[in-house]
């Protein structure tokens, strides 16, 4: 068995869930560590080193920004990945000044192969797009700002 990006992600997430500085696993004979590192900009970095070839793959993990809430806040039903689009080739659901109504799409969520529809709660402007497209989000982040 492989140790996939998707694999490395969820585990990722899961050391700033349970507030872990590292996690030693064995997968098919190799042995991974995954550690957080702080810079000195207070930017946090997971590495995943290989023991045995001593590869390092560097992960950002992005960090919440606590800025002025602008008007109510549409959050995500549960943890996954964001596509705010229905298809890539296709114009995102909802772009910064667009009306919306109570019951419109504003992303889809893929959690478990499973594609999930973030409906507005609210009706108003889209004021702040908060999570980027093809990110991994938390349950109960805040995906967009609506006034």
């Amino acid at each position: 068995m492989k140790l996939d990006l998707k694999t490395m992600e969820e585990l990722a997430e899961n050391m700033n869930t349970y507030q872990l500085d590292s996690i030693d696993l064995e997968v098919g004979g190799e042995r991974f560590c995954l550690k957080k590192s702080i810079s000195k900009e207070a930017n946090i970095t997971n590495v995943v080193k290989t023991m045995e070839n001593a590869e390092t793959i560097e992960m950002p993990v992005i960090e919440e920004k606590k800025e002025e809430i602008l008007g109510k806040q549409i959050f995500s039903p549960m943890a996954g990945t964001i596509y705010r689009a229905p298809a890539p080739d296709k114009a995102p659901f909802v772009e910064e000044g667009m009306n919306v109504k109570v019951g419109d799409t504003l992303c889809i969520v893929e959690a478990m192969k499973m594609m999930n529809e973030v409906k507005s709660t609210e009706s108003g402007i889209i004021t702040k797009i908060l999570a980027e497209d093809g990110v991994v989000v938390k349950k109960g982040e805040a995906l967009f700002e609506i006034k």
